[in-house]
Parts: structure tokens; C-alpha cells; sequence
């Protein structure tokens, strides 16, 4: 029962906030859209990897581990790189944290059936966030628009609460369209390093 309160405690704010984490400035400055844009999917659900793992609370949770979700990044062109916008851009922690996360984990961003995602909606993303857009292009060497416009949707993807002292609570949906796994844990910052405490998961086959 502790299990499926904690993964519905991190799917409700999904569900009311459209799939996308809401359209507001969150810790790390990234604009959300408000609508949802789901893309086709390359999971293979039939034959999934099965494994338990133990979380903090001692109780055993089932993990199936399937491929991660991400959309074809050859169907936007590549765009620009202009170093200036990056020149005086700042990484705060709450952005350090979440970039950990991210590289770490690599969420899916699709939360149920997939579509395509319109280019009008990954161009606006990446106008509303241009600076942070431009500093993961150059960060990761992103090849395509659609490539910078999900990384800025995992990132906002990313809940964080700020504990003091460099210390955060984080949670987040791995979103592989039919198939929903939640994070939830802490992370300090001590230094130029992150250490990650308490992590507990839960997985959910969702309707799609």
C-alpha cells in the first residue's frame, strides 16, 4: 500500500498539471507548455527484463526495465549554435542537480499514448528557453532541435524541493508512454560533487 501511495503521489501532480509539469518558471528557469506532446514509441513491452530491487523502507519492488523513449532526432533540422547566449549564463545548483539526475537516470518524457510532437511546439520551447537551450546544445553536443527540446523536458520534468545546506528532495516520472517508473530521494551537494541518499522506486504499467 506504501508503494502505490508514493508512485500516485508523483503521477497526480502529472495528471493535473496536462503531462507536462505546468506552464510556469520552475527553480531551474525552464517555461513548460501546458499541453502534452507524446511521440511514437519504441518500447518493446513483450519482452521485458524482469528484477527486484530493495528499497530504503525494506520492501522488494518489481522493476521490468525496458528501452528508454525517445523520438526519431532526424526529423528536425539542426539548428545553430550561437556561443554568446551561453557566455554569461548561469548553472545554478538547483540546475547542477537536476543535469546529475538527468544524465544519470535519462527519463522518458512520454506519460501515455504516443503522438507526434508538432514542430510549432519544439520551437516554442526553445524560444522561451533560448539561454538554457543553447547551453545544453553546446553541453551535450545536441545534433537537432527536437534533440535540445527534450532535454529541456526532462530537466523540467525534474521536482525538486530545497532542504537548506545544499541538501534537495527530488522526484520525477520515468515516462516510457505504456509503461511509468517514479523516483524519489535526496541529493547533497558537497563541493564540485553530488551524492545521492534514499532512493525509492516504483513501477506502473499505464493505460495507453
Amino acid at each position: 500500500m506504501k508503494k502505490i501511495s508514493f508512485f500516485t503521489g508523483l503521477l497526480v501532480p502529472l495528471v493535473l498539471a496536462g503531462c507536462s509539469f505546468g506552464s510556469a518558471v520552475n527553480q531551474s528557469g525552464i517555461n513548460e507548455p501546458v499541453e502534452q506532446e507524446n511521440r511514437e514509441s519504441s518500447i518493446d513491452l513483450d519482452h521485458p527484463s524482469v528484477s527486484t530491487i530493495q528499497t530504503d523502507t525494506g520492501q522488494t519492488a518489481t522493476v521490468v526495465q525496458v528501452e528508454k523513449f525517445y523520438p526519431d532526432s532526424s526529423a528536425i533540422a539542426n539548428p545553430p549554435i550561437h556561443k554568446e547566449a551561453t557566455r554569461n549564463f548561469v548553472v545554478t545548483e538547483e540546475l547542477m542537480v537536476k543535469i546529475y539526475l538527468v544524465d544519470k537516470y535519462e527519463p522518458g518524457i512520454c506519460y501515455g499514448t504516443p503522438s507526434p510532437v508538432e514542430p510549432e511546439a519544439i520551437r516554442g520551447i526553445i524560444d522561451r528557453n533560448f539561454e538554457l537551450a543553447e547551453f545544453l546544445k553546446n553541453k551535450y553536443s545536441l545534433p537537432t532541435e527536437l534533440a535540445i527540446y527534450e532535454k529541456i523536458k526532462q530537466l523540467g520534468a525534474i521536482q525538486l524541493a530545497d532542504l537548506a545546506g545544499g541538501k534537495y528532495k527530488f522526484n520525477f516520472l520515468d515516462g516510457q508512454c505504456c509503461f511509468l517508473k517514479a523516483y524519489e530521494g535526496e541529493v547533497m551537494i558537497i563541493g564540485q560533487n553530488i551524492v545521492e541518499e534514499a532512493l525509492q522506486t516504483a513501477t506502473q504499467q499505464n493505460p495507453c
